[in-house]
């Protein structure tokens, strides 16, 4: 997608276990006020019979930081769930979080690798596809507690 395209997006707003799997048509990059940072912007070409273009905004820290990990480009086959919010370690914060898939990409740069997988979430090996299984709910989202923040 360049500047020139008039195709119009839809930003991702996910209910608890949506998920969206596509394409990568762009990545760009917004500027947040609240955070006085920039956050990247993943714009999919959704599959299915619904193909639309959907732009992901990544502010949310889990997910900025597995984007930034994978660093998807234009023409990558990439997966987002949304697991939930959750309650953060500090009274009266929440914490959203995601699995985000790249195929043919491993969590190399993850700021998480070297921690000890828990059982539910085993490193995903460079050569397993993306696949909309993958993402399938299988029974309510648990809380990650031994996550660090």
């Amino acid at each position: 997608m360049s500047d020139m395209d008039l195709r119009e997006s839809r930003g991702w707003r996910p209910a608890e276990g949506d998920t969206l799997i596509g394409t990568v048509v762009e990545v760009s990059r917004n500027w947040s006020d609240y955070a006085r940072a920039y956050y990247p912007i993943v714009t999919v070409q959704s599959e299915g019979e619904n193909s639309e273009l959907i732009a992901v905004h990544c502010f949310h820290a889990v997910l900025k930081d597995r984007i930034l990990a994978l660093r998807p480009v234009v023409g990558d086959r990439i997966g987002i769930k949304y697991v939930g919010s959750r309650d953060g370690k500090q009274p009266g914060t929440t914490v959203n979080l995601y699995t985000v898939r790249v195929q043919g990409k491993t969590n190399a740069g993850d700021p998480y690798a070297g921690m000890a997988p828990t059982p539910a979430a085993p490193p995903v090996p460079s050569d397993v596809p993306v696949n909309p299984e993958d993402f399938a709910q299988n029974g309510p989202a648990q809380t990650d507690d031994d996550i660090p923040f």
